[in-house]
């Protein structure tokens, strides 16, 4: 899973630049079944473990039973398939960053201050967003990286690619991010919490007859990881949100345990307090 670290330099670039426009690629269309071979190997020149990589390119995938070759493209879900989609998409921040840039108008700079670093760009593998204070800006970059990469045999998902404004935010990285009165927030995407829910709530199903100790030690790390990696952004509500959730599957197991006992039995075996907890 990738660290929370892109979502923050996303902060950090909003806060800078008073960025309010953001281009995210969503994806790549077909890309791990179009990268070029030839793209990735003229990319690691001559480094050592070279012919390895190339081996790995031309090693194929099983299919029910059925040999393919892999021509060009890498399985998706290899292990080595994020390393091999680095190697492929690098060089596009350069060239994003290449493109001439200046900043919101001012008093003292009626055209906008030129900018040394460009517009703001984060990647992770093949999904990546682009940021600029104007959508003038951001079509320019967006017809840069479609030029980019059909060199490489790849073309962005019409479907998927989106132009929006911060304000009005964007999933990356099961983020959701957005901007409110200047300030940059990030927070877990919706999708996420659902998936992770229902999750929770099948977990819980599956251990019905099960002591309270086992449910607990099942739940406690997987809620524990999830709290951790949200625990940056703006996650209250998220938190809350989800405590209620996974109240109500325990409420459930602990009636489906005990058929016959009353509410008031169920809550006092079950459910103590805890400080401000219950």
């Amino acid at each position: 899973m990738p660290s929370n670290k892109h979502s923050l330099e996303l902060q950090q670039q909003a806060k800078a630049k008073r960025e309010t426009h953001g281009f995210k690629g969503a994806d790549i269309s077909g890309f791990f079944d179009n990268i070029s071979h030839s793209n990735i190997e003229n990319s690691i020149g001559k480094v050592p473990g070279r012919e390895l990589i190339k081996m790995w390119l031309k090693s194929g995938f099983m299919d029910k039973g059925t040999f393919n070759e892999t021509i060009q493209g890498t399985p998706q879900g290899g292990a080595i398939s994020p390393l091999l989609a680095n190697i492929g998409l690098h060089g596009l921040e350069t060239v994003v960053k290449a493109i001439p840039y200046r900043h919101p108008p001012t008093k003292n700079h009626p055209l906008g201050q030129k900018s040394k670093y460009g517009m703001g760009i984060i990647r992770y593998a093949d999904d990546f967003i682009v940021t600029a204070h104007s959508k003038e800006y951001i079509l320019e970059a967006k017809k840069v990286i479609e030029k980019w990469l059909l060199d490489r045999n790849l073309e962005l998902s019409e479907e998927k690619t989106r132009i929006v404004h911060t304000e009005d935010g964007f999933d990356f990285l099961n983020f959701k991010l957005r901007t409110f009165k200047g300030k940059a927030l990030f927070m877990p995407s919706k999708s996420k919490v659902l998936n992770f829910c229902q999750k929770i709530g099948e977990i819980v199903k599956s251990l019905n007859g099960a002591k309270q100790e086992a449910v607990i030690s099942t739940l406690n790390p997987i809620l524990r990881g999830f709290a951790n990696y949200y625990r940056g952004g703006v996650s209250k509500e998220t938190f809350s949100y989800i405590d209620y959730r996974v109240w109500q599957y325990l409420w459930r197991w602990a009636k489906r345990r005990h058929p016959y006992k009353s509410k008031n039995w169920i809550k006092a075996k079950h459910f103590h307090h805890v400080r401000t907890r219950s």
